[in-house]
């Protein structure tokens, strides 16, 4: 017997783990990650890097140079987009080096939509990313 709540919302949503969907977005690049996600479900992780990348020099004069982008696809690869797809958040295929965004439930869309216009309100710096202090070869940036 199948009630009609319970089996339109398994076809509807794909709901996620409170726990891990809140230890996703509350690491910087893991976030800012699934911002681009949002309204790009499928990007090619060169121009994921690219972005992230341009996040973390922004507001400064710095420009992105060959060693910023390489430490954002270092990030990617071995923080960000690994810890996401744990959370089931995402597929990343490493040989097409694609990124595809997996389909979110209402909430968690609206979490992270309120999340970006919450940094964006409040003038977060999207430069700043602790996340990087634990990449391998980083050299202190």
């Amino acid at each position: 017997m199948n009630s009609s709540s319970s089996g339109s919302r398994s076809e509807l949503r794909r709901d996620h783990d409170p726990k891990k969907l809140f230890e996703a977005i509350g690491a910087d690049g893991c976030r800012r990650t699934l911002y681009v996600l949002l309204d790009r479900p499928e990007v090619e992780i060169g121009e994921l890097a690219d972005v992230l990348a341009g996040w973390r020099v922004a507001g400064t004069e710095d420009v992105v140079g060959p060693d910023e982008r390489r430490e954002a696809l270092l990030s990617l690869r071995h923080l960000h987009l690994p810890k996401l797809a744990d959370c089931g958040l995402l597929r990343y295929d490493r040989e097409a080096g694609t990124v595809h965004r997996l389909p979110l439930d209402d909430d968690a869309q609206s979490l992270l939509r309120r999340a970006a216009e919450y940094e964006t309100a409040h003038g977060v710096d999207p430069a700043i990313d602790e996340d990087d202090s634990r990449l391998p070869e980083n050299d202190g940036r």
